[in-house]
């Protein structure tokens, strides 16, 4: 899979979803009809727009072992943001390449605020049509 930078400040979540698809980010947000802040519902609609079964699930104790999944992730604040996770790679919009995931919990540990997952969309195979 390869990794995309997100493209503004606030699209991560059509990045995650543009890097699981490897479409362009500006073709996604077309398909979603936002260019900006979106929420797990959008995310999740657009993968299952594009045939994927995708599952929800707070935070529990299973996430790290998930194959598959795109994480939100917050701290104190109330913005959010998302990441995908695969195997045990996150490819987090925010930075310019993927990155191990023990390595990742590293740096999400020492964002202001104590950055942790707060929920999760599990990514199971695409549906074909």
């Amino acid at each position: 899979m390869r990794h995309f930078p997100q493209t503004r400040q606030n699209n991560c979540g059509q990045t995650c979803v543009a890097i699981i698809e490897q479409r362009p980010i500006d073709e996604i947000e077309k398909l979603m009809g936002k260019t900006g802040l979106t929420n797990g519902s959008d995310v999740r609609h657009a993968l299952g727009s594009l045939g994927w079964t995708v599952t929800g699930a707070r935070r529990d104790r299973l996430w790290p072992v998930i194959d598959h999944a795109v994480l939100k992730v917050k701290g104190d604040e109330r913005v959010g943001h998302f990441v995908v996770k695969r195997r045990n790679l996150i490819f987090d919009p925010a930075l310019r390449r993927s990155i191990g995931l023990r390595k990742w919990l590293g740096l999400l540990a020492t964002r202001d605020g104590g950055w942790r997952v707060t929920s999760y969309l599990k990514i199971s195979g695409r549906q074909r049509g």
